[in-house]
């Protein structure tokens, strides 16, 4: 699909409806997710991102995403087990999106739980680059524990959590260390920039 990018490994894409459905496998980690930029009008889509195995998946979303404010949103839902049922539902894990670049998360979102939804819906009128969104996988576990997503270790888990996210702050931290695309601003500047004075 145009829509979609996988890093590291190919994933299986099916479409049902409108829902398209990004399976990953193997040990696939690194799923993008985005909207055609710029978007369409009179767009209602749900993409599904699983990563299994993964414990947590860390959101971080492109410096250029820009929506029509209040008008074309995309919200992000974690899929949740209903215990003792083979229902899922969905919770809220970000708010509503929309608006300019500066409207956006600026810091990586992490979320418990291998699978999300990105629900992105726009109106007729005025179209805009929309969003993209590299999701992380991560598997955060504690020694003889069995990690669910739905039912959280007790306090015991903290020092070895704070261990384990220093291993895996990497994987999140690495989209924002590559830096986006070059301004006209600094472009323009490229001179001075190379100058003696900043060596």
């Amino acid at each position: 699909s145009d829509l979609t990018e996988t890093v590291d490994q190919t994933s299986a894409v099916a479409v049902e409806g409108n829902t398209e459905r990004l399976l990953s496998g193997g040990k696939l980690d690194v799923v993008i997710v985005e909207s055609p930029h710029n978007y369409h009008n009179n767009m209602q889509e749900e993409k599904i991102v699983s990563i299994p195995g993964a414990s947590h998946l860390c959101l971080t979303f492109d410096e250029r995403c820009h929506t029509e404010k209040g008008k074309d949103t995309l919200q992000v839902f974690r899929m949740v087990r209903v215990p003792g049922h083979t229902d899922v539902k969905k919770e809220a894990a970000t708010p509503v999106l929309h608006g300019d670049p500066s409207c956006w998360p600026k810091s990586t979102i992490l979320v418990a739980g291998d699978s999300l939804v990105f629900r992105f819906m726009s109106d007729a009128f005025n179209n805009f680059w929309g969003y993209r969104c590299v999701v992380t996988g991560i598997n955060i576990t504690y020694p003889g524990t069995k990690w669910s997503a739905d039912a959280c270790p007790r306090l015991p888990v903290l020092f070895e959590l704070q261990r384990t996210l220093a291993r895996y702050a990497a994987v999140c931290a690495k989209t924002l260390v590559v830096g986006g695309t070059v301004a006209e601003e600094e472009k323009q500047l490229v001179a001075v920039l190379d100058s003696p004075l900043f060596v």
